[in-house]
């Protein structure tokens, strides 16, 4: 430890060396990218890592500039170690804090490792600071240990990244070979970011290898220095742009261009300063060399005041001599006539003590003295022992004397000074261009055209066709705009021609839609009159709910329907009568005149005669119309005849207010409901005219009936009653007990009968009573009353469909009125059964029988019988003998 506190004090001075100007360009880098960070709104827990660790690379290169000063610039050598400790620190708990916040104890015990070796850092090398400026007190060599924290920091920091780099992968195969393989090729992008990481880190191994083992032989020098500080330039270059990726806001192209460039300049402003010190100090070496060569001569010559201006002094030795007596020294020459040698002479018998700082030269004269086998001297002078070199002697043996020819180190490194400072002015010009004037000019050429060409892309992208961004230089950027321009303005064609295709689609579709509609009202017109035309009972229901649907869907005002009393046939003169059938809000006039209008009347000869209807565009106009027409508010008027076939039925009328015409759709829809309505009309005149039919057919039928039996046996129980009041007349009547008896046979027969035509008039309705019901009614009513014992044997939850039920039922009653009328029965007894596959009925009487054979061909009635089951799918049996009775099996297959 030295502490010169009370000798003089050694003024500011800079020693400008390599390790100085990329100081320099590391702090720029550093304060542009802390700055940058800092500025974020966004800050995540690792961009905070990120920011201590730049502030204290930072730091670590501002103390390294400090270093230049001489002497006093040995104080901030530690804080270049701590600094940089503190950053590797910050890396680390980068690491363990991306993308999630690691808590393995592992992950716990680095980290307070790194802690505390952070602290012990800054408290040695600040200690050492404050000790060196404050007190004066200087230690020449710090723990051996202390030089190896920045390395080992270094190591683990680089460490710790592979490892979470691996480490955070899921899924990775097992062992070295898929660790390897999920750090070279990892899948997740927090792997990759964290893969970058490790590699911007592994470009400062080069210089921690060689700042803390020296690598002594294995480089030269001049290659080491372009090593050290080369990593150091590139490893926080590659740090800052692997930072930005784990930012939440990402930087912008700005940003991205002046960091790259500002990156690549220092680094080659770097390279050529190295180089540029390299040749300077080549230089002075050389010049060195020849100096002392003239220096040789002109002591040669004894005459040691010709030696160049550049030797400082001169001491001389006989060589038999101890080195450096200051008894038999001399002074031989000296440039300043009042230099004292006694300093160097007592230094050469004092004890060796090492200096704290020294000049970057050194080194170099040092190297280049012992390749040459040149023997130096390294002298403090003036300068307090221990503090720094002020002169280097090179030692000359001539004719049996030793000369020492001094030079003094300030001077010789200050050639070197003029050289490095320009250098580190063109590193801050440099860097201040492409902080500030760079962005500017990327801005005006490039980040201005950009970002025009993003604004009209934008606005492209949320729809505005319209829009056209200014070409303002031709460059790339001109091209790729005049491409835009270009391809909005194809899109705006191809968009105005898709919109005009895209118009008539959708007015074509609003035409499909207003047909389709139309076409729907007149379905649903046509789809409302065909039901109503089969669920009215009877023709005014049905005329008026075929007028109301007509008038609802072609959305008249007032309507009627005229009919005719029979169809006509057109274009003939005929007398029947019309009469309004239905109508619909019409004037009273026009009521009072349909009460009174006839078939011949013109206006109807003229609508009936024509096939189409008869259009009317204004009331008060048109002459064709009768006058009783033209009294109310004037109307469009459609007459549209009733046809059914060649036929005509009548006439359907349809009024709405003038300004309301009908279009030809509503015309052809009201032709099909026309036609619909004639055809309803004919359908319902040729049912009326079947059911008289049916009800003539039914009445000459029960005549022909009653004249067979009831009237034949009313007529024999006449000529009975006759015959038997004869012969008590003539007193003739033997037994009158026999007559009465056939009397009363007769009498009963023809009640049978009677009660059996009355059934008849009054047949069950199947659909609502079932066909056992009907049964059970069909026996109660006529046989249960004409003394005949009868039985219905059935199963209740038969239910068969109606057509199969109404020819059961019918073959059943032909079966029980043949009984009745014809075999005399007693008991007659109904059967009805179902089987897994079929159903059967049975009806069975003891009456008298008859002859199969002998009937097979006989009357209707089992002619009726047997054609009822064919219908049905069924089969009739028929078995019978006379005087035994009469069994009528009918068997219906049942589908499966």
């Amino acid at each position: 430890m030295y502490n010169f506190g009370t000798e003089k004090m050694i003024p500011l001075h800079l020693d400008v060396t390599p390790y100085t100007i990329n100081a320099v360009s590391l702090v720029i880098i550093g304060l542009a990218s802390t700055i940058y960070l800092l500025r974020l709104k966004e800050k995540l827990v690792t961009t905070w890592c990120m920011i201590i660790g730049l502030v204290s690379f930072t730091a670590s290169m501002v103390t390294m500039f400090l270093t230049g000063i001489v002497l006093w610039g040995s104080a901030f050598s530690p804080l270049t170690e701590a600094f940089s400790v503190v950053g590797m620190a910050a890396m680390i708990e980068f690491a363990y804090r991306y993308p999630q916040n690691a808590t393995s104890v592992g992950s716990r015990l680095v980290r307070v490792l790194t802690l505390v070796a952070s602290l012990g850092a800054l408290a040695l090398g600040f200690g050492y600071t404050v000790r060196c400026l404050a007190l004066h007190t200087f230690i020449p060599k710090l723990p051996p240990a202390y030089g190896y924290l920045n390395p080992a920091t270094f190591l683990l920091a680089l460490g710790v990244s592979i490892f979470r780099t691996i480490a955070i992968q899921s899924g990775r195969a097992p062992g070295w070979g898929g660790a390897l393989k999920a750090f070279v090729s990892p899948q997740e992008r927090p792997a990759r970011l964290l893969r970058n990481f490790s590699l911007a880190l592994s470009i400062g191994l080069v210089q921690g290898v060689v700042s803390a083992v020296g690598l002594p032989g294995i480089f030269p020098a001049s290659l080491g220095l372009i090593l050290i500080n080369l990593s150091l330039l590139l490893m926080l270059a590659a740090v800052v742009y692997a930072s930005f990726d784990f930012t939440a806001q990402q930087p912008s192209l700005v940003v991205r261009l002046a960091g790259l460039t500002l990156v690549t300049l220092q680094a080659v402003l770097g390279m050529i300063a190295l180089y540029n010190a390299n040749l300077i100090e080549r230089w002075i070496v050389d010049r060195n060399t020849s100096i002392l060569e003239n220096t040789r001569e002109a002591l040669l010559a004894g005459h040691p005041e010709a030696v160049p201006w550049e030797v400082i002094y001169i001491l001389s030795w006989p060589l038999d001599s101890p080195n450096g007596t200051a008894a038999q020294g001399r002074l031989v020459t000296a440039r300043s006539p009042g230099f004292d040698p006694q300093p160097l002479f007592r230094e050469d018998t004092a004890a060796q003590v090492p200096q704290v700082w020294g000049y970057f030269l050194e080194g170099s004269l040092i190297r280049e003295a012992a390749a040459h086998s040149q023997q130096i001297r390294m002298r403090y002078g003036d300068n307090p022992a221990g503090t720094f070199y002020q002169y280097v002697g090179f030692v000359l043996d001539l004719d049996a004397v030793r000369y020492e020819v001094g030079f003094s180190l300030a001077e010789l490194s200050s050639i070197t000074q003029s050289q490095n400072t320009g250098m580190i002015w063109g590193v801050l010009c440099s860097a201040l261009f492409i902080l500030f004037v760079f962005p500017l000019f990327f801005r005006s050429n490039l980040i201005r055209p950009l970002d025009r060409l993003l604004n009209g892309v934008r606005q492209a992208d949320e729809g505005n066709l319209e829009t056209r961004v200014t070409v303002t230089h031709n460059d790339e950027v001109g091209y790729l705009t005049t491409a835009f321009n270009k391809m909005i303005s194809s899109l705006r064609q191809e968009l105005d021609g898709r919109q005009e295709a895209e118009a008539q689609l959708r007015q074509l579709n609003l035409t499909l839609e207003e047909r389709v509609s139309n076409r729907t009202r007149e379905l649903e017109a046509l789809y409302d009159v065909t039901a109503a035309s089969s669920q009215a009972r009877d023709t005014q229901t049905l005329l008026t709910i075929l007028l109301d649907r007509s008038l609802r869907a072609l959305r008249g005002q007032s309507g009627f329907i005229l009919l005719f009393d029979e169809p006509v046939a057109v274009s003939k003169q005929s007398e029947v009568g019309v009469k309004l059938a239905a109508s619909h809000n019409l004037p009273s006039n026009w009521l009072s005149y349909f009460q009174t209008m006839h078939i011949e009347d013109s206006w109807i000869s003229s609508v009936i005669d024509n096939p189409e209807p008869l259009l009317i565009s204004d009331t008060w106009q048109d002459v064709r119309i009768p006058p009783f027409m033209c009294q109310e508010d004037p109307l469009v008027l459609i007459l549209a005849p009733l046809h059914a076939g060649s036929q005509a039925l009548g006439i359907l009328g349809m009024g709405r207010p003038k300004q309301q015409h009908f279009d030809l759709d509503e015309v052809a829809l009201l032709v099909s409901i026309v036609n619909q309505v004639g055809v309803a009309v004919h359908t319902d005149y040729l049912r009326q005219r079947a059911q008289q039919a049916t009800v003539l057919e039914e009445r000459q039928r029960l005549a022909r009936d009653l004249h067979d039996s009831v009237t034949q046996s009313l007529y024999g129980l006449v000529t009975m009653t006759e015959v038997g009041l004869m012969q008590v007349e003539n007193k003739t009547l033997a037994s009158p007990q026999d007559t009465y008896r056939k009397i009363g046979q007769t009498t009963r027969q023809a009640i049978r009968e009677m009660r059996l035509f009355i059934h008849q008039l009054r047949l069950p309705e199947l659909e609502k009573e079932g066909l056992v019901n009907a049964l059970d009614l069909r026996l109660a009513a006529v046989e249960g009353r004409s003394d005949v014992k009868a039985r219905l044997i059935a199963d209740e939850n038969i239910h068969l469909p109606l057509p199969v039920e109404t020819a059961l039922y019918h073959i059943a009653q032909e079966a029980l009125n043949n009984s009745l009328k014809h075999a005399g029965a007693a008991n007659v007894t109904i059967t009805l059964s179902r089987t897994p596959l079929e159903v059967v009925m049975e009806i069975v009487d003891d009456g008298k029988g008859f002859s199969i054979t002998q009937r097979k061909n006989g009357g209707m009635g089992l002619s009726n019988m047997y054609t009822r089951a064919r219908e049905i799918g069924a089969s009739l049996e028929i078995t019978s003998q006379p005087a035994q009775g009469t069994q009528v099996k009918v068997i219906l297959k049942e589908k499966p």
